[in-house]
């Protein structure tokens, strides 16, 4: 009887230390909404292709990241589409309503996203523009009118994501803390040399 006592709240305490130090996460899964845009970025370079996705924080509450998601690298011009990922599952109409509400905020945080790429394509990379989902395109210098005809109150911004497809993605959370679990990685071992 003693020992099992013992077993129990050795194991008991062993369950503390080990939550203390952050070594058992409690994880879950949870559903989030994806929106798939036809808002395409394509940069001519001359240096090298930027390939790789850039994930901006949305700050927009409903939206945890806007991405410029790497689609081709073709001919000495490389594409990227927008990607939006929400921070919870929601209904088609609700998030056409966040996308309405927020098209300002969300093509300026792209944009911002578009200069980066742009700035890492060289020294002098060449004619590039967003071509938006309903068939207009800006260059790069043209910031402005884009910002002109998001403000224009005549002009419907939910257009931009008129051939836009909502989906759903599960991730894993942090039942604790609420937020996205980030797989740690593994430390680097060092090895000293004799």
């Amino acid at each position: 009887m003693e020992s099992t006592l013992a077993t129990i709240l050795g194991t008991a305490a062993l369950g503390l230390l080990k939550g203390r130090f952050g070594s058992s996460i409690r994880l879950s899964t949870k559903e989030i909404s994806l929106l798939f845009s036809e808002n395409r970025f394509l940069v001519y370079y001359d240096g090298t292709p930027f390939e790789k996705d850039v994930v901006i924080k949305s700050s927009v509450p409903q939206i945890s990241n806007v991405i410029l998601h790497f689609v081709f690298n073709e001919e000495g011009q490389t594409a990227h589409d927008l990607v939006i990922i929400f921070n919870e599952r929601y209904t088609e109409d609700e998030i056409y309503q966040i996308i309405e509400d927020n098209a300002y905020t969300i093509m300026m945080e792209a944009w911002d996203a578009f200069e980066t790429i742009y700035e890492n394509s060289g020294e002098n990379p060449g004619w590039s523009y967003l071509y938006t989902d309903n068939g207009l395109q800006y260059r790069i210098n043209q910031k402005s009118v884009l910002i002109k005809d998001l403000k224009d109150p005549l002009m419907n911004n939910s257009l931009l994501f008129s051939n836009s497809f909502p989906d759903r993605t599960k991730i894993i959370i942090n039942v604790e803390t609420g937020e996205r679990y980030k797989k740690s990685e593994p430390p680097v071992p060092k090895l000293r040399r004799r």
